[in-house]
């Protein structure tokens, strides 16, 4: 069973890490490598675990061409935590995970030693350290083929999806979402696919229904 909750860090502010629950122990550090050895362990150890992920990280990757050969694949760099807020948000998020399994008492009956990043790792180089070794994308990459307005040099896709200087080509799936929308991206892809049969089909949408003032 897998959970989700998204949580602020910090007060009054919008949430800034989604916390994944799973009612298993991690089997490793990295928590896709976890995912996948899941499937095949037969008796996975008692516990549970937090996985930690930045909703709306600050960060930016990019995707270059390595030549002119299309068989070549593309050059990518995330840039992880190359905005310092990234880092911190995941660094509280470990501490906010710590907390939700100590001090409430859905948990209490459940918990155990911490396994990863481990007791001693208390200090912020120490939770930045662990984060270096263990970061990922957490499956939720958008933007390589972003839609804007005509204007906007960064975006390849139109208003529309339409790709820009080639007629009759779109492109609907993750890569056409600018940002990432604070947390799984599944129902974001869903809702740019019914946009984009609109759009094909020529279809109006229908008028937003005004609530009756009370």
């Amino acid at each position: 069973m897998v959970g989700f909750s998204a949580l602020a860090t910090k007060k009054d502010t919008e949430p800034d890490v989604q916390v994944r629950f799973l009612a298993a122990r991690a089997l490793s550090a990295d928590g896709m490598s976890t995912m996948t050895k899941f499937r095949e362990t037969k008796h996975l150890p008692d516990g549970f675990s937090f996985q930690i992920i930045a909703a709306r990280p600050h960060s930016r990757g990019q995707i270059t061409l390595q030549s002119k050969d299309p068989a070549q694949r593309p050059l990518i760099d995330m840039q992880y935590c190359a905005d310092e807020r990234d880092r911190k948000s995941l660094r509280e998020g470990l501490r906010l995970g710590r907390r939700l399994a100590t001090e409430t008492k859905a948990f209490a009956p459940y918990l155990g030693p911490e396994v990863y990043p481990g007791g001693k790792a208390q200090s912020d180089e120490d939770l930045d350290n662990y984060i270096a070794m263990t970061l990922h994308s957490a499956n939720a990459v958008v933007g390589t083929c972003r839609m804007g307005s005509c204007d906007d040099q960064m975006a390849v896709l139109d208003e529309e999806l339409r790709v820009k200087g080639i007629p009759g080509i779109r492109v609907c799936d993750a890569s056409a979402i600018p940002r990432l929308p604070g947390g799984q991206s599944g129902s974001a892809v869903v809702m740019l696919a019914e946009r984009a049969a609109d759009l094909i089909l020529k279809r109006q949408l229908v008028p937003e229904t005004k609530m009756p003032q009370k």
